[in-house]
């Protein structure tokens, strides 16, 4: 079994850009460092078209901690 580390220290602001993001909104206007930081604690990742949210980041926004 997978352990998921959901503890990755995101910001009020950080935080509702990922759940922007897990409603398939706004990934254009996120700001980069918010996209910079999604990407590199796996919260998101760079696909064709945008960022997208990953199987862990959408655990994170729905998590709400």
């Amino acid at each position: 079994m997978t352990n998921f580390d959901l503890n990755g220290s995101l910001s009020p602001a950080e935080l509702e850009s990922l759940r922007e993001l897990s409603k398939g909104l706004g990934w254009q206007t996120i700001p980069a460092r918010h996209t910079t930081k999604l990407l590199s604690l796996g919260y998101a990742r760079d696909a064709v078209g945008g960022l997208m949210i990953t199987d862990l980041g959408r655990l994170r926004a729905t998590d709400g901690s």
